[in-house]
């Protein structure tokens, strides 16, 4: 019996002995294969390698011609179908390969790692292999992390970096004498520069230097006003709508030069451009607190934020609300020394001593600065 495929002729009958010899070498393999399995993870349970010299089941398995790689996943393969008989039985009938069984059997052969509902076998036998291992590999740092959810993270990086980061996962499993995973070390090494620089993290200290408004020749910013701006901010600009997160720095509401203090309702934490739209003044902050801020844009208009973040624009393009003659200038007026500041100062607490008086002119000083 011949077939024609491809414009090739086949001769049926002549690959049929073949065919035939490959199922029963096919089938003595896998009988192999799952002793080999049971075999290895006895000898792994016995620790019976460190009789022969051998640090682990794979250095002693690659002494008869066996990857190490290989030895490993059949010795959790071993393991798991001491309780796990389903999956013998899947492949046996074909319905998974040794390759994707001895994926699932990392988690099955630690019933730590196994939750109520699982179905490993179901996905050895429809999962393709790479969404296999991403979804063991999962498991295993949910358990090693102590977390749910764990989500995962590709990156591309330099062979060096590659390299660099294998080392700080081999002292980092050497302080804590456990073996981390990837995700373990990862974590370990994120935390561990946070915690050495981001002023969020720092020990919170007893505050030595007094109001700043004090001091009105120094540009000193406490550390505790720096952690209470970025607290308010998130560590993102405060503009309605921008997110930047990364250039980021601190603008003063009034300019250090009219009067402004140094405390955490003088400043705005903005990305770099809205700092310095906001000292051409192109942006203008009309109303509202510093927590939730109401600007003025030029050729735009006010813009707010509204209570669930979504951005609000009202056209007024000409100037500021209240502003005279358009151009965004509000006509300066005079304050008295002795007095109280003006509530339009006051309540964006801008309004600071400077010396032993109080600063004359300073609404009309914050405006044309």
């Amino acid at each position: 019996m011949t077939i024609r495929v491809d414009h090739r002729t086949i001769d049926a009958t002549r690959i049929e002995g073949a065919s035939r010899s490959l199922r029963a070498v096919a089938g003595d393999l896998l009988d192999a294969k799952l002793r080999m399995a049971r075999l290895l993870a006895q000898i792994d349970d016995a620790r019976h390698y460190q009789l022969e010299g051998c640090a682990s089941i794979g250095e002693y398995a690659a002494r008869f011609g066996i990857s190490r790689v290989e030895a490993v996943g059949l010795c959790d393969l071993g393991r798991a179908l001491r309780d796990h008989a389903d999956l013998e039985k899947a492949l046996r009938s074909g319905k998974t390969d040794s390759v994707r069984a001895s994926t699932v059997a990392r988690v099955l052969a630690n019933p730590a790692l196994v939750k109520p509902g699982d179905e490993w076998v179901r996905h050895a036998c429809a999962d393709a292999l790479p969404a296999l291992k991403r979804r063991v590999k999962a498991r295993i740092d949910e358990f090693a992390q102590q977390a749910t959810g764990v989500v995962e993270l590709s990156l591309h990086v330099r062979e060096e970096t590659k390299k660099d980061f294998l080392r700080a996962r081999d002292l980092a499993s050497r302080k804590e004498k456990q073996a981390l995973t990837h995700g373990q070390a990862f974590h370990r090494i994120v935390h561990f520069y946070l915690d050495k620089n981001d002023p969020l993290r720092a020990k919170p200290r007893k505050r030595r230097v007094p109001d700043t408004a004090t001091r009105p020749d120094s540009r000193y910013v406490p550390a505790e006003v720096v952690r209470a701006v970025l607290e308010r901010s998130g560590g993102q600009c405060e503009f309605p709508g921008c997110e930047n997160r990364i250039f980021t720095e601190l603008g003063h509401i009034v300019p250090h030069a009219c009067g402004s203090g140094r405390e955490a309702d003088d400043f705005f934490h903005f990305c770099s451009i809205h700092h310095k739209l906001y000292d051409a003044r192109l942006i203008r902050f009309v109303g509202g607190t510093v927590e939730a801020p109401i600007f003025w844009v030029k050729g735009v208009g006010t813009v707010c934020a509204d209570t669930l973040g979504a951005v609000k624009t009202t056209r007024s393009p000409s100037g500021p609300p209240g502003a005279n003659g358009g151009g965004g200038r509000t006509a300066p007026r005079k304050i008295d020394p002795n007095g109280d500041p003006p509530p339009a100062v006051a309540e964006r607490g801008a309004f600071r001593r400077r010396g032993d008086g109080r600063y004359p002119l300073f609404e009309s000083a914050f405006v044309h600065c």
